[in-house]
This record gives C-alpha cells, sequence and structure tokens, in this order.
C-alpha cells in the first residue's frame, strides 16, 4: 500500500473509532462524544482520536497485520503520548472487528488489582 493510501486508511480508520465510540454513553448517562483529532504534531495535544471519556488515550491503528513487534511499538506509542491517561491501540484489519490492546499491567490495574506487599510470604532470616 503506497504512503497516500496508508494515510487515508488510518483516517478511516480514526473515523471509524469515532462513530463507534458516538454509540456509546458514559458511565453517568451522558453520551460519549468523539471525533478525529488533529493529525499534525502527535502527542498528548494532538491523539488519533478526541472523546469526552476520562484518563484514556487511544492509538487507531487501521492495516492488515500487526506484528509482535508493531504491536509493541504502536502501544510504546500511545505510552509516550498519553501522559498520565491510559494508552490503549485499537487496531483492526479488513473484515475483522476492532480489537483493544494494552499492557498486561495496565489491564491488572483497570480491573483493580494492585501489586501484593513485597515482604508477605518471606521467611525472616535469623540471626543477620
Amino acid at each position: 500500500m503506497s504512503g497516500r493510501q496508508s494515510i487515508r486508511k488510518g483516517a478511516v480508520g480514526e473515523r471509524e473509532i469515532s462513530s463507534l465510540l458516538n454509540q456509546y454513553k458514559l458511565p453517568s448517562g451522558e453520551p460519549v462524544v468523539a471525533k478525529r483529532g488533529c493529525q499534525h504534531a502527535g502527542g498528548m495535544d494532538t491523539p488519533d482520536v478526541t472523546h469526552n471519556i476520562k484518563n484514556l488515550h487511544l492509538e487507531v491503528k487501521r492495516c492488515e497485520s500487526m506484528s509482535p513487534s508493531k504491536a509493541r511499538e504502536s502501544l510504546a506509542q500511545a505510552s509516550r503520548d498519553a501522559g498520565t491517561n491510559l494508552p490503549v491501540v485499537v487496531w483492526r484489519s479488513n473484515r475483522t472487528d476492532w480489537v483493544a490492546m494494552l499492557s498486561f499491567a495496565d489491564l491488572l490495574e483497570l480491573l483493580g488489582c494492585t501489586e501484593c506487599d513485597p515482604t508477605l510470604g518471606k521467611k525472616e532470616t535469623h540471626g543477620k
């Protein structure tokens, strides 16, 4: 795919995600309001999709294949751009559903899991 076609496909993907998000409402009952962001510089102030979902940064990828290294690279990009927000990569290829990717640590935190006290369960060493 040429560079121009790739850029167009990315823009279409960002509009698809915006449209999909606009079909949902927040826990407060307010509608989600999303639109394609400004695409000139990257970073927190220019996300792929702007929306009113608190603490969420979306990196949209619309391509046929997503190798493990490409997925890691995309998540690293999202993490750099997310600031304190949760970085999530959303991706789909032709004729498939959207998939969301996030780090395992972020998933556990999202689910409310916390790290155990690392000193729990360790035996004391006497005489030291």
